[in-house]
């Protein structure tokens, strides 16, 4: 799913997104979109639905940018398309709750951070269980 957010972000126009945190040598101000594990709450022959709870973590030097571009961040995700999409995992995207940015501090270098969190909510096919 994390590729998906930063798939979104980088068409909506943001820069520096990541799905890991970069050296500041190498993007001083990114997003970085983190993934949580898949949590399984409903399971059926045909395969299984559950959650996969997701971070967009803006970093910025200046903490109203960081939360501006926070409250877009969260935005683009409540207005995007995701129906129909597909994960890995053959897992197809079934809706998403997108939390309020909010500030969550600094970073190790002293950079301001900012913070979407998001909920997805997800079936997984696990295809055809005939047994001949």
């Amino acid at each position: 799913m994390r590729n998906l957010v930063k798939a979104a972000l980088l068409d909506a126009g943001f820069s520096g997104v990541y799905t890991f945190p970069p050296s500041a040598r190498l993007c001083s101000e990114p997003i970085v979109v983190t993934q949580g594990p898949y949590e399984c709450v409903e399971r059926a022959d045909w395969g299984d639905a559950g959650y996969i709870e997701c971070a967009a973590i803006v970093c910025r030097e200046n903490p109203h940018y960081a939360y501006a571009d926070a409250v877009s961040v969260e935005e683009i995700l409540q207005e995007w398309d995701w129906s129909g999409l597909e994960g890995a995992d053959r897992m197809r995207i079934m809706g998403l709750a997108v939390g309020a940015a909010y500030a969550s501090g600094r970073d190790s270098s002293m950079r301001h951070l900012a913070e979407v969190q998001m909920r997805f909510r997800v079936v997984r096919d696990h295809g055809s269980q005939a047994k001949s």
